[in-house]
């Protein structure tokens, strides 16, 4: 058990110090904020909180110094994430309390990678600015040696950081693990599982003659390696279940004008400058949809996951910044549960450390199936390389889709699934967070 302490519990709800804050300042500002991320920010911590065996909610007055306890401070937006207003508002009694039992803070984002607090310039060695005034900001109102954690869908693979007295680290949030786990045991209401949402691998079997494509891809939001796949790897896709809906943010559709920005923006690299030409080109096709892709939750599309019956395995985009390439990082959102749900291999196309965290948690993975021994795709490698690399990769299992192939793949498939299905991520997330500082695969 761990107690999360926050500063307000009301019966339906709770606030943490940055809620506050945004009250704040939403009031004096007249500005009617939608409040995005601090309701998905709350109603993941709810889930976790839900059945009482993990994580208690908590206020100081109800703190038991026998039990492990983390000061939670909800990160609610993307671009000022770090900035030490929620520190200079705490108030003195909660400043008391967290010095005089040395609370470790918890920095929560559970939907959201988080990475940024390292400064890109250096590796993964320095700390950004902002985390360097948060430490600052803290040691001024007399919290020196409180340990930060940060809690978000990236994990940056290395020891832990130093910063003066303190340290910090970041934890994996098992969020999107724990949301497909439970739509499988969710019934309808006639009592039908939904586990008939999503593609077994019988399915699959009775499928091998009727299969007609080699993989199923699906992008919402144009992020550089993104686009940089559409342009390097537009051959292949009439061989694929593609989309690319070409939104951001999520449900909303970019202009023409802010496409061709960004795919230009994409290829601002001398070694990647030669894919512009195709620009033109692929700018009249976007959006490319498939059904109720635009307006369902795309975990559980039955029509998406039927389409998954047609394919030998799935290309999973993951989230990628180009200016961490070189980073030892892993980003898994719920992009990487679809193939898992649907008994399909998979090939994870993102940061380098995604194959090596996905094994980590007990997930079996396929790169040995996709790339040869000395192509170290996962390597920090320029990326023209990773794309090239790919690019190899897909036109070489073209000749291996085949039931053979599929049938001796059984073992990891299966796993796969039953592992995300039975696992207790809550239990999980909760043993990392009480161990976090010697993590650094």
């Amino acid at each position: 058990m761990i107690q999360v302490i926050v500063e307000h519990i009301s019966e339906h709800s709770f606030l943490t110090i940055n809620d506050m804050v945004d009250h704040k300042i939403s009031e004096y500002s007249r500005i009617d904020d939608q409040n995005n991320w601090q309701i998905s920010n709350q109603l993941s911590w709810k889930k976790k909180f839900s059945d009482g065996r993990h994580f208690k909610l908590i206020t100081i007055d109800m703190y038991d110094p026998d039990i492990p306890a983390f000061y939670l401070v909800s990160l609610n937006d993307c671009y000022d994430r770090y900035n030490t207003t929620w520190v200079r508002l705490l108030r003195q009694d909660t400043v008391e309390f967290l010095r005089k039992n040395n609370i470790t803070i918890l920095l929560s984002q559970p939907l959201e990678h988080t990475y940024d607090f390292i400064n890109q310039d250096h590796n993964e060695n320095r700390l950004s600015q902002n985390l360097n005034n948060l430490d600052r900001m803290l040691c001024k109102r007399g919290l020196l040696i409180n340990d930060l954690i940060i809690h978000g869908i990236s994990k940056i693979h290395r020891k832990f950081w130093t910063l003066n007295q303190r340290r910090l680290t970041d934890v994996f949030s098992y969020h999107f693990l724990t949301e497909a786990a439970g739509t499988v045991k969710l019934e309808d209401e006639n009592g039908r599982s939904n586990y008939s949402n999503f593609c077994m691998f019988e399915d699959h079997v009775n499928s091998f003659d009727t299969k007609n494509k080699q993989f199923i891809c699906l992008n919402r939001v144009p992020r550089e390696l993104r686009t940089l796949f559409f342009l390097k790897n537009r051959h292949h896709l009439q061989n694929a279940h593609y989309t690319f809906l070409a939104e951001e943010p999520p449900w909303v559709q970019m202009s023409q004008h802010q496409l061709d920005m960004r795919i230009e923006e994409s290829c601002n690299n001398e070694k990647l400058k030669h894919l512009i030409k195709y620009k033109n080109d692929l700018l009249t096709q976007f959006p490319i949809t498939l059904q109720g892709d635009d307006t369902t939750n795309q975990r559980e599309n039955e029509f998406l996951n039927a389409l998954r019956k047609d394919v030998w395995y799935e290309i999973v985009m993951e989230t990628h910044d180009y200016f961490y390439h070189k980073i030892p990082m892993s980003i898994l959102s719920e992009k990487i549960t679809w193939p898992i749900l649907n008994h399909l291999p998979f090939v994870t196309v993102g940061h380098r450390m995604n194959k090596v965290f996905l094994e980590h948690i007990g997930f079996k993975t396929f790169d040995d199936i996709f790339f040869s021994e000395h192509e170290h795709r996962n390597t920090g490698t320029d990326v023209l390389d990773y794309l090239d690399c790919l690019d190899q990769s897909i036109e070489r299992y073209a000749k291996k889709c085949n039931s053979v192939n599929f049938i001796e793949l059984k073992d990891r498939i299966c796993h796969n699934y039953n592992h995300l299905v039975n696992t207790d991520w809550h239990e999980v997330e909760k043993n990392n967070l009480l161990n976090p500082w010697g993590f650094h695969n």
